[in-house]
């Protein structure tokens, strides 16, 4: 991911493994967009997203996931999340999806 996104000009400020370093990453850079992968240890992305938006309303979180997690986009849809895209996540889509949320949000 983090050379898909270098790849498109975007600068990466942080990442994270975890639920919960992706937590504490956004608390400490505050990026402008970001790409948060629904299974991750300790603490899914649906979570992680309600805790950034919980304390970064504003926050542009773009969920990554898997075909066959429908209802986990969803949740994370209603979560707060700003859009999502789907493993393997392809240049182009990416750069589509990010696109989108910015004009729409930002």
């Amino acid at each position: 991911m983090t050379k898909l996104l270098e790849d498109l000009g975007h600068e990466v400020a942080g990442v994270a493994t975890t639920g919960q370093q992706a937590v504490d990453c956004f608390a400490a850079v505050a990026p402008d967009v970001t790409t948060m992968d629904i299974t991750m240890p300790d603490m899914n992305g649906i979570e992680a997203t309600r805790r950034i938006l919980a304390d970064h309303p504003g926050a542009l979180i773009v969920i990554v996931t898997s075909h066959g997690q429908e209802q986990m986009v969803m949740d994370a849809i209603e979560a707060g999340a700003k859009g999502y895209i789907l493993k393997p996540v392809k240049q182009e889509k990416l750069a589509e999806t990010l696109d989108t949320v910015v004009a729409k949000y930002l």
